[in-house]
């Protein structure tokens, strides 16, 4: 069941059990009106006067007498509240696993962002860390979906998506320090030297001696 599911559930048991506790403590209260009505009409005696001498005032009037069997709302109302409880507790362990379940979906598709914009696979978990920092966190919750918000040097507010705000961190100097480093390129570069040969292909020793002695590189 989904929370909102159970929220549901949850809340016609509540209705239910109220409709029925409600019914239970009238027709209790009917029963014990009855039944007091009963009492005192068997007993009731004229009351004396407030002048009469005979009166004692010392001589407490006969209490009401108070109902007999369970009173109304004792087991009942403990019966639905554990009931209220354990709702809430399904509740609270349907509402953390559907949010794993997101924080894993979003964790699968930051790491094949990585990859995708060129973190090598020995360094996806290193940069992993560093753009879901708790303290600066690239991805962030944005109304039920995952993303990057910001606000633009314009003043506008930017939403990107877990692969675009990936992408542009992978050109920034913080993601290209996860990167390998460029190969060298450049005209000032040269092939290693070549030990000159000979005409059975191998190596010509004198040739070897006549540049050393020219100093001369091989080639």
């Amino acid at each position: 069941m989904t929370p909102d599911e159970i929220k549901a559930a949850i809340a016609e048991a509540v209705k239910a059990a109220s409709e029925a506790q409600a019914a239970e403590f009238a027709k209790r209260e009917a029963k014990l009106r009855k039944d007091l009505e009963s009492k005192l009409s068997a007993k009731q005696a004229p009351k004396p006067d407030a002048d009469d001498d005979d009166a004692d005032p010392d001589v407490d009037p006969e209490p009401e007498p108070k109902p007999k069997g369970k009173q109304p709302g004792g087991a009942e109302a403990k019966r639905l509240a554990a009931l209220e409880k354990k709702l809430a507790e399904q509740v609270a362990r349907a509402e953390a696993a559907e949010n794993a379940r997101r924080v894993s979906e979003r964790n699968t598709a930051i790491r094949a962002a990585l990859a995708k914009h060129g973190i090598p696979a020995d360094r996806v978990d290193l940069a992993f860390r560093a753009v879901t920092h708790p303290d600066d966190p690239l991805i962030v919750d944005i109304e039920g979906g995952w993303g990057r918000k910001f606000t633009d040097k314009y003043g506008s507010e930017v939403v990107q998506t877990i692969d675009e705000a990936v992408s542009s961190w992978a050109e920034t100097d913080a993601g290209k320090a996860f990167k390998p480093a460029p190969p060298a390129t450049g005209t000032g570069s040269q092939p290693p030297a070549q030990a000159p040969r000979g005409k059975d292909g191998g190596v010509d020793w004198s040739a070897i001696a006549n540049k050393l002695s020219g100093g001369s590189e091989f080639y």
